[in-house]
């Protein structure tokens, strides 16, 4: 599956799971797609970061606008983060990592039952 394929699928499929279950929600797309695709690690890695972070991104951003910066504002008072872009940013990063790791373990937990032929020819458990 192609790496631009993965992030549309990450990003439209935890858009919706996340409309009708709570925000950690997001970690079964990256997961599923860890598991169900073939690639290394560091791919399925990126692709759950990039997808999650790019959703939580728009999101924040949607958020943001719908309320003239208000409510962005008033958050970034709160945790003293000190400007809403960076509230957004930091939003985006939080949820990014946290599809990133989710693809990881999906990614693992593929490896533990799925061969992998080595460049030598043999075959290779891990």
């Amino acid at each position: 599956m192609k790496f631009i394929i993965k992030l549309f699928i990450i990003s439209i499929g935890s858009y919706f799971l996340q409309l009708a279950l709570p925000w950690y929600s997001i970690a079964i797309m990256p997961f599923l797609i860890g598991v169900f695709s073939s690639g290394r690690a560091r791919a399925a890695f990126f692709a759950g970061f990039l997808g999650i972070f790019l959703l939580w991104g728009t999101l924040s951003l949607m958020i943001h606008y719908q309320s003239g910066g208000i409510l962005s504002l008033k958050v970034a008072e709160l945790f003293k983060v000190g400007s809403p872009a960076l509230l957004i940013l930091l939003t985006a990063f939080t949820g990014g990592v946290t599809g990133g790791l989710w693809g990881w373990s999906g990614y693992a937990l593929r490896s533990l039952f799925v061969k992998r032929k080595r460049a030598s020819g043999r075959y290779d458990i891990a």
